[in-house]
């Protein structure tokens, strides 16, 4: 925790995993590293080790509503990032949350764990469309995620292009941001080939493009959760949303070069430190 009175924080809802390599470990070691608090909202514990999942606990219900209610009478927070939401009645308890607050939302929603399961139902995205998104600020699917919300599959470049658009029907006020290892295309052809990362940031008819090269890297634990979890740390240091997503871009690129078969963890200048996740 930083220990710092006047120190920006940002609120977590997210699950635990007991391999310490994504969720809310990930989120606070990210905060602290970019010299913010964090305080912690749990969702559910992810039982598993590194890519075997052994079980998925949910919390009740209302033990998340006595959560959020104690977040909502007694802590500060400068930002909220969202990630596992394990039920339609979770859904429905985070957005009676969020509607009543004021700062920058990041909903990075996890559908899959990290060995590919889906562990979130139809009927989890359409309560999460109904009560969660309308009250967001960015949206950071990556390309399964995106399929499963758009109702599209996403092929190609064009296609990611008209998925992030759907997607910005569901609430014209917030940008989509569709992340991760996307498809090849023209740019930077001549230096990587086919392995260039690009995602897709969309507001309001505009597009803008974020590129790095794809790292041949089978390994890079907590990255999806990492890069969102920076975005709402340069929102909560009062960043503009093009500015702090070129921010956090930077330093998970970074971090996924430097940590190949390695833990991602973001240090205080921006970099790794590498931790084995054997």
């Amino acid at each position: 925790m930083v220990d710092s009175s006047n120190s920006k924080t940002i609120l977590c809802i997210n699950a635990a995993d007991t391999a310490g390599g994504t969720g809310i470990t990930t989120d606070a070691r990210v905060a602290q590293a970019e010299k913010l608090d964090s305080i912690h909202v749990y969702t559910g514990i992810s039982v598993q080790y590194q890519d075997e999942l052994m079980d998925i606990i949910e919390i009740p219900t209302d033990v998340l509503h006595l959560q959020l209610q104690s977040i909502m009478k007694y802590k500060r927070y400068d930002a909220i990032k969202i990630g596992v939401v394990p039920n339609a009645r979770a859904a429905e308890e985070i957005g009676n949350f969020i509607q009543q607050v004021k700062v920058p939302v990041v909903l990075d929603i996890s559908l899959y764990n990290r060995s590919g399961v889906q562990w979130s139902s139809q009927d989890v995205i359409l309560s999460v469309i109904e009560h969660i998104i309308p009250y967001i600020t960015i949206f950071t699917p990556n390309k399964q995620e995106a399929e499963q919300f758009s109702g599209m599959p996403i092929d190609t470049i064009e296609d990611a292009q008209v998925a992030v658009q759907r997607l910005a029907q569901l609430n014209y006020d917030m940008y989509v941001l569709l992340k991760g290892r996307l498809f090849s295309h023209t740019y930077r052809a001549d230096e990587y080939g086919d392995k260039w990362c690009s995602d897709i940031l969309y507001y309001k008819n505009d597009f803008y493009l974020f590129e790095a090269p794809t790292i041949s890297n089978t390994m890079h634990l907590g990255s999806g959760d990492a890069y969102s979890t920076l975005i709402a740390c340069q929102l909560a240091k009062n960043q503009n949303m093009i500015d702090a997503v070129r921010t956090a871009k930077e330093k998970i690129s970074y971090a996924i070069k430097a940590s190949v078969h390695h833990r991602i963890t973001i240090n205080s200048e921006g970099k790794t430190d590498c931790i084995s996740s054997n």
